[in-house]
């Protein structure tokens, strides 16, 4: 029996270690709307920023559409124009996922998602319809870490709530997080022991 309560101990442990450890996956949206932490870099006319390790370089950048079928939130959207290298963005470190806003009202664009192994895949803009429409939504399955996506653009195209993913690099072991971590797990599977115990000596007493 002992031997049975020392292995549930180990495995509450375990788990709780494996909790606190294991990276999240943390989500950033971009609105260009020059609020917020965005404040003074997404600014009508920019083209050329970067944010949370994403780099945006191009053109013609931030705009605020006569057409409004052409935002997905706001009024001001990211204009893409040029059919040859029209923009760049780039993340360092890579994301695992993307998802933005890709319309267009006159022509069409094509958003080339490169990975770090030469893979590749293309999404392309949907007719503008009415502001933030879910069919305008596109979204990368490329199944590999994303480096960089290339937009091309003929005529009036534009992206906007431009969603990407990244994981953190997992926390070394050896290091003063995980060491903090790790004593953290120790109390929690102190405590969650310690009130265990004391449940099963009030039902022995007859006084749960």
């Amino acid at each position: 029996m002992r031997l049975r309560h020392r292995s549930w101990i180990v495995a509450c442990f375990a788990a709780a270690l494996a909790c606190l450890c294991a990276p999240q996956a943390q989500a950033r949206t971009l609105l260009f709307e020059a609020t917020g932490d965005e404040s003074g870099i997404t600014v009508p006319g920019a083209c050329c920023f970067s944010i949370d390790g994403t780099t945006f370089d191009g053109g013609p950048g931030v705009f605020a559409p006569m057409d409004l079928a052409l935002t997905a939130s706001g009024t001001h959207a990211y204009q893409i124009q040029g059919t040859d290298s029209a923009l760049a963005v780039t993340f360092d470190p890579p994301v695992d996922s993307v998802q933005f806003f890709f319309a267009h009202t006159l022509g069409a664009g094509t958003a080339v998602i490169v990975g770090p192994e030469g893979q590749s895949e293309t999404l392309f803009s949907q007719p503008a319809t009415t502001p933030g429409d879910p069919a305008s939504f596109v979204r990368s399955n490329l199944g590999a870490p994303i480096h960089e996506i290339q937009f091309f653009a003929l005529g009036t195209v534009a992206i906007d709530d431009f969603r990407f993913e990244r994981t953190p690099a997992p926390i070394p072991f050896g290091s003063k997080w995980s060491r903090a971590l790790l004593g953290g797990s120790l109390l929690v599977v102190t405590a969650i022991v310690q009130r265990w115990r004391w449940f099963r000596a009030r039902a022995r007493a007859g006084l749960g």
